[in-house]
């Protein structure tokens, strides 16, 4: 599927690897875990089924990478390839990050979006894309400390993008 297996090894601390199918019990949980932070009046209809389709199946819809420590996953990123045709670059749209509230602000963040980084860089993508809610002030300062830069208000989401040369 990948060579990436070797690339940010784990170890007794933990770090990144793909997905796997055991994991998607975990990954709903954080997603669930998002969605309450980020003050949403919703849960997620995703289940576990769905989400092994989207990421296993035949017509896959996004990839993932997470954050495995002491045999847990407590952080991940889903992300999938997007192209600005108007401007002919190949984008990595970044469609969910989510780390356990008992892990944050351990760097595991910022060494899940250091391993995407790494595979845009790979697949010769040119830029990094997200969407944010405007009002969710802790993760649009993450992003601006990783070089995000933010633009396009609207829907009460803002495009930060971040540019080649910046991964």
């Amino acid at each position: 599927m990948n060579n990436w297996d070797n690339v940010y090894p784990l170890s007794k601390d933990g770090g990144v690897r793909w997905v796997m199918p055991e994991d998607a019990v975990a990954i709903l949980m954080l997603t669930n875990e998002l969605i309450i932070a980020s003050g949403a009046a919703f849960e997620s209809r995703l289940t576990a089924k769905d989400l092994l389709n989207d990421l296993f199946g035949a017509d896959r819809k996004s990839e993932v990478i997470v954050f495995e420590m002491e045999g847990n996953v407590v952080g991940y990123l889903s992300f999938s390839r997007g192209y600005g045709p108007w401007q002919s670059i190949s984008t990595m749209m970044i469609n969910a990050v989510s780390v356990s509230a008992a892990y944050t602000r351990k760097g595991i963040g910022k060494q899940l979006f250091r391993f995407a980084a790494d595979i845009a860089c790979q697949r010769g993508w040119r830029r990094i894309e997200l969407y944010t809610d405007i009002h969710y002030a802790a993760a649009k300062h993450f992003y601006q400390k990783l070089g995000f830069e933010f633009s396009e208000v609207a829907y009460g989401k803002c495009s930060a993008r971040k540019l080649s040369g910046h991964a």
